[in-house]
């Protein structure tokens, strides 16, 4: 079990906007696979290298140090060796090796670049090649050569440990210096391997335990080159202070020596000075607070600038006087009451997710309160699990860190439809199992969301409290209705779906804009056209984008029609008038969006869709699909909605439920899913709400070829009609047009 120490809001020097951050001394990153109980395996598996997707087994280090040592003392001896059989002592071979070097100053000058770079795949010392260096070239040039290849040392040394490093922390020693500055690396990763190398902790064992932590590279490199350069004018000038090597006594150039001692100085002033504020901050954590925490914001521009003063940005709160926590082991369960009969959807009033109410069982606490509680829990996530590439993000990324930063243990359970979790928990509602429910959280939308509302079978409202929420704007009516229904703080929005048709340029090198103009190429080339049959949820959605353009999207906005079976009739006349031009005549339809992809890879039919913009890019990867597959959306705009994370109200771990939601919700969390190569899922977060440097980094995400710019998705979006006429649409498709 893992202890928690703190938790505290912070802005990393890495431009990460920690959070509230629960920080445990000890990252344990469970990588197991999930039995799924019941449920079929997705029938397509996608390949993909999920983000931190860690090795199973750990690497000896110290195995590998001490063979590394061996080896050494296996050459030292071999050279001793040499230099007796020549009569002459290694110290001769050295000096005359180095004025081999110095007669050939652009080879040597290369030599000591690929050496450093390299060697941390010998152990060999940095402080003795940079020593090395100084006496080579001299103050200047060496100082030059010795921070090009020092960075470049580094880097080695970070892939080593990213790609070999699982399993070394996890030794259980939770006081242990490492672990210590491990959690100090999560929390704040720039500023601390800054202060490390500052310090001159021993350089590779910086580099080794950022690669252990999956730490951003550009974080742990611009700190390495900043805070590295003290300590490399230190060395090289050292060595430059040894004018002559010979066997006798060595000549010193003191003022040489003496300016390698300032920059010492330099450089542990400069560390004394960021301790002391990280100190005065974690005092400030301390006093017990009620305001809600607040991250102060750093331009980008300032962050170099801020880091070589030593200013960080961060604050937290402790516990509100008064107030009692009860232990991590315990679950934590709101009041329960009888429950009223629940009111229709148009008549639930809607309140307000960017107040900070706490949620029922912590009324009157903080979100600190939260994590604690979360701490040493598990939750059971109910996902989709058609593509397995957010499977294994889950499973990889989201489970690793929610271990290592909040002790919290994410089983993930991927289900076929999203409905055989809800059917879990209306079943155990039905039942009187009202505590300690199969599922912790849902991945949820739409009908699903009414089913459980409808039960009074959701655990709420509580997104309010989570500081996530901050990120979002929360009156778009993508986050305060899911699909017509008032999420009310029973569900929290952390992701975007758009629903895109996708072509190949080369068969359709003009795409149609409209669904009329899809209808007049199938027309015009019989067989090229299909759709998943309903209730497919992309099958379904292409269904309500000929209901909206036939009807008006104001035709479907108010719940009371859906009751009209007269008002889907000239949406069903269109549906059967082009179906003799469908495939295979539209006697049959596929079973799934699957089914449709292959259709379209194989050159069947001419279009395929999807409700993930960034899917064809995903297909053109695993080469699935050709290179020219494109995506398009109609000049009415194509259907996009959100898709949210619910707590069941009998879920056996409401508080590590609510942490991992607000993490994924997190600018973090986002950014991860939304790269192409791992997911594409469209980000929640409203930019302008971010700290600059997370809003620069969503703003450079690249795209994959296929996938639509976010501004035209954004300017070519529709609202979904209600659940009302989702179910309706549905209906009259499987009586009008399937059963004829």
């Amino acid at each position: 079990m893992l202890q928690s120490t703190s938790s505290r809001w912070a802005l990393g020097w890495d431009g990460t906007i920690i959070g509230v951050c629960h920080a445990p001394e000890l990252v344990v990153g469970p990588d197991a696979e999930y039995e799924m109980p019941a449920r079929p395996e997705p029938q397509i598996p996608i390949d993909a290298p999920p983000v931190q997707n860690l090795p199973d087994q750990p690497l000896g280090l110290f195995a590998l140090r001490l063979t590394a040592f061996a080896l050494w003392a296996l050459v030292a001896a071999a050279i001793w060796s040499w230099a007796g059989s020549r009569d002459q002592t290694p110290v001769t071979l050295v000096a005359e090796a180095i004025d081999a070097l110095r007669d050939r100053p652009g080879l040597s000058a290369a030599a000591y670049i690929a050496a450093y770079a390299l060697r941390p795949l010998f152990f060999f010392s940095a402080a003795v090649l940079t020593l090395a260096g100084g006496f080579l070239f001299g103050p200047v040039n060496g100082f030059l050569l010795t921070v090009v290849a020092a960075n470049l040392s580094a880097g080695v040394a970070y892939a080593i440990g990213r790609a070999f490093g699982r399993g070394v922390l996890a030794d259980g020693r939770a006081q242990s210096l490492v672990a210590r500055w491990a959690r100090r690396m999560r929390e704040r990763a720039f500023e601390t391997v800054l202060i490390m190398r500052f310090l001159l902790v021993p350089y590779d064992a910086v580099s080794y335990l950022a690669g252990f932590l999956r730490m951003r590279f550009g974080a742990f490199i611009g700190a390495t080159a900043l805070g590295s350069l003290t300590g490399t004018a230190q060395f090289v000038l050292l060595g430059a202070s040894l004018e002559e090597f010979t066997l006798a006594r060595p000549t010193i150039d003191l003022t040489t020596l003496l300016a390698s001692f300032v920059f010492f100085a330099i450089g542990l002033g400069l560390s004394r000075i960021m301790r002391r504020r990280e100190r005065e901050r974690e005092a400030v954590a301390d006093e017990p607070t009620t305001a809600e925490p607040e991250v102060r914001r750093i331009p980008t521009s300032a962050i170099a600038l801020a880091v070589a003063a030593g200013l960080a940005s961060s604050a937290c709160g402790g516990d509100p006087p008064g107030r009692t926590v009860e232990p991590a082991g315990d679950r934590l369960r709101p009041n329960q009451t009888e429950a009223a009969e629940p009111a229709s959807f148009p008549e639930l009033s809607e309140r307000s997710l960017q107040s900070a109410s706490m949620p029922p069982g912590f009324e009157g606490g903080r979100w600190a309160d939260v994590l604690r509680a979360a701490d040493g829990q598990s939750v059971d996530w109910y996902l989709w699990g058609g593509d397995e590439r957010i499977s294994r993000w889950a499973r990889s990324y989201v489970a690793d860190l929610a271990a290592g930063r909040y002790g919290i243990e994410v089983n993930i359970v991927p289900v076929a439809d999203t409905a055989d979790a809800v059917a879990i928990v209306l079943a155990e509602k039905a039942a009187g199992r009202d505590r300690e429910g199969a599922v912790d959280l849902i991945w949820v939308n739409g009908e699903n969301f009414r089913a459980l509302r409808t039960a009074d079978a959701l655990y709420g409202p509580w997104t309010g409290a989570a500081p996530s929420g901050r990120f979002l704007d929360l009156d778009d009516p993508l986050n305060a209705f899911d699909f017509g229904v008032p999420v009310d703080g029973y569900e929290l929005p952390w992701g975007r779906s758009h629903f895109v048709m996708i072509h190949d340029t080369v068969r359709t090198a003009a795409p149609p804009t409209s669904i009329e103009e899809v209808f007049e190429h199938a027309r015009a080339n019989p067989g090229t056209l299909t759709y998943p049959a309903p209730p497919d949820f992309t099958g379904s959605a292409f269904v309500r984008q000929v209901c909206i353009d036939t009807l008006g999207a104001e035709a479907l906005t108010d719940p009371a029609g859906a009751a009209d079976p007269t008002m889907l009739e000239p949406c069903a006349d269109r549906l059967r008038e082009i179906e003799p031009f469908l495939w295979r005549g539209g006697e049959t339809y596929p079973a799934s969006i699957a089914q449709l992809d292959e259709l379209f890879a194989a050159g069947e039919v001419d279009f395929s869709m999807s409700f993930n913009p960034a899917a064809a890019s995903h297909r053109i990867e695993d080469g699935s699909f050709p290179e020219t597959a494109r995506t398009f959306v109609f000049d009415s705009g194509t259907l996009a909605h959100s898709h949210f994370l619910a707590i069941p109200y009998n879920a056996a771990d409401v508080p590590a439920a609510m942490v991992l939601a607000n993490f994924l919700v997190s600018p973090e969390a986002q950014f991860a899913k939304a790269q192409p190569s791992v997911w594409g899922d469209p980000s929640v977060l409203e930019l302008d709400r971010l700290e600059p440097v997370w809003a620069a980094t969503f703003a450079d995400l690249p795209i994959g070829p296929a996938t639509l710019p976010p501004e035209t998705l954004a300017a070519n979006r529709l609202d979904e009609p209600g659940v009302e006429w989702i179910d309706a649409i549905e209906a009259m498709w499987e009586s009008e047009v399937r059963a004829p």
